[in-house]
């Protein structure tokens, strides 16, 4: 290859890197633009009342934050999936308790950092059982109705274990649920050996 040809090579991957150069420079700002318009677009709808910001970075519609819900939908969107609205806030769901005391109480994985929020309880679990006994209601996940009473005497010293024996003695005798279908979710979730004492005493 001769000097002159290896010359004009030369120069034509020198423009070729500034056409790439350029390419990219527009690719990027056309990026920024679509940025700022989003920016821009949700800005006006927090404003107009269509978005509430829940957290960095985290929005939602007023219609789906209403009642308590809402307050689960909340939670849920905050400390993002896999998650489960438990325990105190699982007895109030269920009727079974009035107090509402630490915010939302929501089962996360153990290695999970949610975001801190006085709104929130997060109960971080190494063994969270995300497959057992959670109903999901579209906008949150929940646990039911016996794993709410079983989870109760898991955490007994998170919500105490007066909590505990009290919702277990209310579900039976309303007929809510059966020792059995309690003692099967215990076996389950391996801590039979803690709750059976308690059905056995009633």
């Amino acid at each position: 290859m001769s000097h002159r040809t290896l010359k004009a090579l030369r120069k034509r991957v020198t423009l070729c890197h500034h056409i790439f150069d350029i390419v990219m420079l527009l690719c990027h700002l056309n990026e920024v633009r679509s940025v700022r318009t989003k920016y821009r677009n949700l800005a006006k709808q927090i404003q107009n009342g269509e978005v509430v910001r829940l957290s960095k970075g985290v929005y939602a519609s007023p219609k789906d934050i209403e009642g308590i819900e809402g307050d689960f939908f909340r939670a849920t969107r905050i400390v993002g999936k896999p998650s489960s609205i438990c325990l105190i806030s699982a007895l109030k769901f269920y009727g079974l308790t009035e107090q509402m005391f630490g915010g939302i109480w929501i089962l996360v994985p153990y290695a999970r950092s949610a975001p801190p929020a006085r709104s929130l309880r997060t109960v971080r679990s190494r063994s969270p059982h995300f497959r057992i006994g959670i109903v999901d209601h579209g906008q949150f996940r929940i646990t039911d109705l016996e794993r709410t009473i079983v989870d109760c005497f898991r955490y007994s010293r998170m919500v105490g274990m007066t909590t505990a024996v009290s919702a277990l003695k209310q579900v039976i005798a309303d007929g809510l649920t059966t020792r059995d279908k309690v003692y099967a979710m215990a076996r389950r979730l391996r801590v039979e050996k803690k709750v059976i004492p308690y059905l056995e005493s009633l």
